[in-house]
This record gives structure tokens, C-alpha cells and sequence, in this order.
């Protein structure tokens, strides 16, 4: 009897189990069918084949196919199916990660608290997701940059009583900011510890740091992808910001050539042209496009800050901000690139704001008095849109973002003074530079040179080791020093570029002088110096003319103030004109305990029947700012017929038609003061005078 009733319930189960068997295959079929269809782009076949899965089985696989092709559409009606439908397959199948990631892309738009709980159960799931912790991270880090620096407006208005005036209350939000911060800070660390060379992650975490000024933090990350040969333009974009940002520019420069190579050309457009020409066509609008990219070409080379080294700052300051402003101002959902966003814009004319103001959407409430005012929140509700200001040292800017969409725009009462801006000043940059800016005092002089189309032309400068930004200290490893010369187009006509060792000394300061032989032309002077030890640099751009000595004309050359003069004897640092060295003061201040020279030439004088020069030389000494008189040295010199003056007269007959004059002065009697020496030469043969003028400073 036991075995008969065993054989009945066999014969009874297996039929059951051949039916759901059979169900199952054909609830598999249809969504198999589905999913070949959108294989062959038969998107109208798919969508009604999951559908009647859906309707059939209910089934989460079908909910989520059909919510990423209602996602990927433009219609509002048919991505909030696609949310709802998201919605239920993550319910259906709590523990797949796939849908958990595709629910939370699709909460992040208007639910951005759903998909943080999302990215937190992927993690409790496994806790090796590192695309979820970096979506954890990047998520804190974007409600530190929203919260940072920023205020909240509460505007309080008496419900009952509303002729009393309202109150506007600013509450700091920076507490709120820190805790954001540490908190995406703990996530990528969490990430680190899973796989510190994943690539999402590295890059995440340079971007990161890279928009919150601590570069050192992210370069070590993309430097390990750069060691293990895994970087890529993104890599190397990112680590031309972040070295820019710790003034480590030569690794920059070479960072942001490699990304360059490794851009398409459209991309490369971008950087190198159509970046550029947003913020100069302004101000150039009559240039076509060719004769833009000249322009450009010319201004890159006329303002590069510092030609001593290999790289131009002004070009890297460029590609930072554009670099900084697709980081910070991108919105790829409506393929808008950062430096052609609004804010984008003015960080790609002016850099980074000097002071940035976020205001965030106000409240109104009601108001009871008490101790002191309080909100009651019953009355409360939100108004107003997001704004930021941001300061720069003469002018600040007002951005709104009346959507909430994150693309802030100019404030519209601006908009006639943005377009002011761009026309009167396009464009401003202040020079960075590795190390500290420090000043040098020097003069230029120029002389004829033995061939007379040609100018000898001297820059000397003087180290004043007493002084703390020059001591001895920081230029202990040498220096390069360069002294450049260009034409009215910035083409290089002269480079004399050196580097000079330290030399122990005992002296307070040293004095050296650079050469430079070129035909008489009006250009662009250039001398900079960079130390070895700190990269501490000085640099002085300008418009100089060389003067011309040729022909035969009665010239003079410049008056040198010097310290010391000597005949046949070299000195260290000193202008060597044939068999003299003049040891220039380039910074024209003496006292009663130095030594005062004047040094000059003249060319061309005229000789007479006895093949002799004879000229007359006037040294005339003039209080700079009274235009007075020198008591004390009335007995030494005299006074002119003005009585305004005093003058050193001196006759002289010579074989030579172009001597090399100097003498020294004695001004001990000379009061505290600023002097003009003005030197003037009467030729007595040919009756033609010359002069020419220095000052002094006497203390």
C-alpha cells in the first residue's frame, strides 16, 4: 500500500514540475526576445516586448531595460517612467548592484539623497565597489564646493506687524563645508585602500584637490598612473593644473605638452586657438582668423614674463584656466564646456576671483521678540535664487542661477558692464613665478662701439647682500642672468644669457655688468635673473632705444656715476673701455665715505691746423627738485651768470678726437639731496656743443 501511494504522488509531482519548468522557460523566451530586438536596434519591438513581460511577469530585468531606453529619451513623461520603473526593479532585486548604480544616475538629478543611500547599500553589499565610494566622494565634495564660502540670507518680516522693518540675518555655512569635506576625504581613502591605482579613482581625487587649492595632495595620486605608463590626456591635464597650482611650472609645461599630444585636434583647438580668441576678438574684431592666429602667435611671445626660462608663464596660465574652468563649470548634460560658460569666461580673462561670496536662497519667516529674534517656521518659506560674487582687485562680477541648474550666468543688471569690461580690458594676468619676486637696482649705458654702426650697450647691476631679500645666503648656489633685446615686432635681435657662480667674498655687495653690441634701433629691453637656490627671480621689461654714434658729428655717450676707475688694471664686474675699467654704481646713491667718478666719452671732435683737439668741459651740479644753489661750494666751483647753478670748467687740448674723460668729484660740502650732473662740451675748433645729464643721490 506504502509503495502504491509513493508511485500516485510521483505521477502526480513530476507533471507539476514539467509546467512550471515550461512556464519558466517561456517567461525567459519573451525576455530573451526583447533583448535580441534591441541587439538589432528594434527599439519599438524591445519596448513592447518588455512590456509584456511586465504585464506577464512582472519581472525586474524588463523594468530596468525599459527604464535605460525611457532615460535616454528627451521627453520629461517618459524619464519619470524610467524613474519609476528603476524604482520598482531595484525593489524587486534589492541586491543587484547594476540596478542600484543606474537608479542612483537617475535619482542624482532631482534626488540626490536617494542616491547616496543607494551608493551606501552598494557598498554594504561589497564593499570592493570602488565607483560607488568615488560616487559617495564625489558627491560630499560637490556639497563642499556649494557650501563653501558661502551664506544663507534669512530675511525676517513680522507676519502681524508688517510696517516693521525687516531684518536681514547672513548665517556662515563653513562648518556645514569642513564636515562635507572630511567626509568625501574618508571615502576616497576607503576607495585607496581597495586599489590605489584604479584609474577612476586617481583621476577623481586630482580633480578633487585640484579644485580645492591642495595640489600636493593630488599629484602623488596621478603620478603613480603616470609611473605604471597609464596616463592619458585627462592624466596629464589634471597635472598641469596641479603642478601650475603648486608652482612647480616646468613640470606643468611639460604635463600640458604631453596632453596637447595626446588631443584630438578639435580639443587642441580649443587650448590653443578658439580659447584665445574669445577673449581677444573683442577687442580685435577687424582680424580675421588667420591674421588672429599671427596676432596671437605675437602676443604669447611680447608677454612672457620671464624669458630666462624654458617656458612661457603667461602661456601657462592660459592653459590652467581653461584646464580650471572645464573643471569647475562644465555641464555635460547640456554639452556645455566650462571657459564657454559664464563664470568659465571670466576665469579665462582674469583669473581665479581674489574673493569669491556664495549667497544662498533666503528664507522668510516670522518674527517674536523675546531675547531675541526668532524664526518661528511655520511661517517660513524659501525664496529667492543662488548667487555668487566673486572680487577681483578693481571690479567684482554678480552670477545668478535662476534655474538651479548650476550653470550661474551674469547677473542681467551687468550685462552693459561685461560688455565695457571685455572691450577696455580684455584680458589681465599678474605674474606667478616658483620663487619670491626681489628687486635689483641697474643702469644701462651706452658707448660707440669700435665699429661705429654698431652701439656697445652695458647693463650693470649691483647685489646688496645687507638687504634680506638679496643676501648672501639665498644666492649661495649662482644665478642665471640674461640680458635680451627685441625689435618693435618681438623678433630677438640679442641674447646673452650666463650663469655666475657664487664667489666668497667679505664685501657687502658685488657689482657685475653685461655686453651687448647692436646697431643703433628702438625695441624692447628685457634683464632678469634667477637664483639657483630658491628660484627667486627679478625681472624688468621695457621699450629702449639704442642710440646711433656713427657720422661725424660732436656726440657725447653716457655719463657713468662709478665707485671706482682705474687705468690698466682690471676690476671685477667693471665696464673695460680699451685699457680703463669703470666700476658703475648702478644705484646712483653715494655718501661722504665713497668714492665718486664721473666717466664719459666724446666722439668726433675737430682738430685744428696743428692736428690738436680743443674743447672746453662744463661739469654743472643743479639741486633736482628746487633748481638751486650749493652754498657750501661757491668757493670750489662758482656760480654761473644765473646765480642758479654750480659749474667745474676745465680746457683741455688733445691729439685724440675721441677721448675717454672721468674724474672725480668731491661733494662732502654737498647738503642731503637728489642732483642733476649735467656734462657739456664746447668743440673750440668746430664751435658745436654736446652735453648729457645723470643724477645723483647724495646722502
Amino acid at each position: 500500500m506504502i509503495e502504491k501511494l509513493q508511485l500516485i504522488i510521483l505521477v502526480i509531482l513530476v507533471p507539476t514540475f514539467l509546467c512550471a519548468q515550461s512556464t519558466y522557460q517561456q517567461k525567459k523566451e519573451q525576455y530573451s526576445k526583447a533583448v535580441e530586438s534591441l541587439q538589432t536596434e528594434d527599439t519599438t519591438t524591445a519596448i513592447k516586448l518588455f512590456q509584456e513581460s511586465i504585464q506577464q511577469n512582472d519581472d525586474a530585468p524588463s523594468y530596468f531595460e525599459l527604464a535605460k531606453i525611457y532615460w535616454q529619451r528627451k521627453d520629461f513623461l517618459l524619464r519619470n517612467k524610467a524613474y519609476e520603473y528603476m524604482k520598482t526593479a531595484v525593489m524587486k532585486d534589492e541586491k543587484n548592484i547594476e540596478y542600484k548604480y543606474f537608479y542612483a544616475e537617475i535619482c542624482k538629478s532631482f534626488a540626490k539623497d536617494e542616491s547616496v543611500n543607494q551608493w551606501n547599500e552598494i557598498v554594504s553589499i561589497d564593499k570592493t565597489q570602488i565607483r560607488a565610494w568615488i560616487n559617495l566622494a564625489e558627491f560630499s565634495g560637490s556639497e563642499f564646493s556649494e557650501w563653501d564660502k558661502s551664506i544663507r540670507q534669512f530675511i525676517i518680516k513680522d507676519p502681524v506687524s508688517p510696517i516693521i522693518p525687516p531684518e536681514i540675518i547672513n548665517v556662515q555655512l563653513h562648518d556645514k563645508a569642513a564636515k562635507d569635506y572630511a567626509v568625501a576625504v574618508n571615502y576616497y581613502e576607503q576607495a585607496l585602500q581597495i586599489d590605489s591605482t584604479n584609474y577612476n579613482l586617481c583621476l577623481a581625487l586630482g580633480l578633487f584637490y585640484a579644485k580645492n587649492n591642495k595640489p600636493f595632495l593630488g599629484i602623488k595620486h596621478l603620478r603613480r598612473l603616470e609611473k605604471l605608463k597609464r596616463a592619458d590626456k585627462d592624466i596629464y591635464l589634471c597635472l598641469g593644473l596641479l603642478y601650475y597650482k603648486a608652482k612647480i611650472f616646468n613640470e606643468s609645461y611639460n604635463a600640458y605638452y604631453k596632453a596637447l599630444s595626446l588631443m584630438l585636434d578639435a580639443e587642441k583647438e580649443d587650448f590653443t586657438f578658439n580659447s584665445v580668441k574669445y577673449i581677444l576678438k573683442t577687442a580685435h574684431s577687424e582680424m580675421n582668423d588667420d591674421e588672429l592666429r599671427d596676432f596671437i602667435f605675437d602676443y604669447w611671445q611680447t608677454n612672457d614674463p620671464l624669458l630666462v626660462t624654458d617656458y612661457n608663464e603667461r602661456l601657462l596660465e592660459h592653459y590652467s584656466r581653461v584646464a580650471y574652468a572645464n573643471l569647475c563649470y562644465s555641464i555635460p548634460r547640456i554639452n556645455l564646456v566650462g571657459w564657454k560658460s559664464n563664470q568659465g569666461e571670466i576665469v579665462l580673462r582674469y583669473g581665479e576671483p581674489l574673493g569669491r561670496m556664495r549667497i544662498r536662497p533666503s528664507t522668510i519667516g516670522g518674527m517674536h521678540k523675546g531675547t531675541g529674534y526668532e524664526v518661528d517656521s511655520k511661517y517660513m518659506i524659501t525664496s529667492g535664487i543662488k548667487e555668487e560674487i566673486w572680487s577681483y582687485q578693481d571690479f567684482s562680477l554678480r552670477f545668478v542661477d535662476p534655474f538651479f541648474s548650476g550653470n550661474f550666468q551674469f547677473s542681467p543688471e551687468q550685462l552693459i558692464y561685461i560688455e565695457n569690461l571685455r572691450k577696455s580690458k580684455p584680458t589681465t594676468f599678474d605674474p606667478k613665478f616658483e620663487g619670491p619676486i626681489f628687486n635689483l637696482p641697474y643702469q644701462s649705458y651706452q658707448f660707440a662701439s669700435n665699429n661705429r654702426a654698431q652701439t656697445d650697450v652695458y647693463l650693470t647691476y649691483e647685489i646688496n647682500y645687507l638687504d634680506s631679500a638679496t643676501s648672501k645666503e639665498k644666492f649661495a648656489n649662482g644665478y642665471d642672468v640674461a640680458l635680451f633685446m627685441f625689435d618693435g615686432y618681438f623678433n630677438k635681435k640679442f641674447e646673452n644669457k650666463k650663469t655666475i657662480s657664487f664667489v666668497k667674498e667679505s664685501s657687502n655687495s658685488v657689482v657685475n655688468s653685461l655686453l651687448m653690441e647692436l646697431a643703433p634701433q628702438a625695441g624692447n629691453l628685457a634683464f632678469e635673473m634667477m637664483r639657483k637656490k630658491d628660484k627667486g627671480v627679478t625681472a624688468y621689461h621695457g621699450k629702449y632705444n639704442i642710440k646711433n654714434f656713427s657720422g661725424d658729428e660732436l656726440k657725447i655717450s653716457d655719463v657713468v656715476l662709478a665707485s671706482q676707475v682705474e687705468i690698466d688694471k682690471e676690476i671685477n664686474g667693471s665696464i673695460k673701455r680699451n685699457n680703463i675699467s669703470v666700476l658703475p654704481n648702478p644705484t646712483r646713491s653715494f655718501t661722504k665715505n665713497d668714492q665718486l667718478f664721473l666717466y664719459f666719452e666724446i666722439y668726433n671732435l675737430a682738430k685744428n691746423k696743428n692736428s690738436t683737439t680743443d674743447f672746453e668741459q662744463k661739469i654743472t651740479i643743479q639741486k633736482k627738485e628746487e633748481g638751486g644753489v650749493v652754498n657750501s661750494l661757491l668757493s670750489v666751483v662758482g656760480l654761473d651768470k644765473e646765480g642758479n647753478k654750480v659749474t667745474l670748467s676745465s680746457k683741455y687740448q688733445t691729439q685724440e678726437k675721441d677721448p675717454q674723460m672721468y674724474l672725480q668729484l668731491d661733494m662732502n660740502e654737498y647738503e642731503p639731496g637728489e642732483y642733476v650732473i649735467t656734462v657739456t662740451v664746447k668743440d673750440n675748433v668746430s664751435g658745436k656743443e654736446v652735453s648729457n645729464q645723470t643724477e645723483i643721490k647724495w646722502q
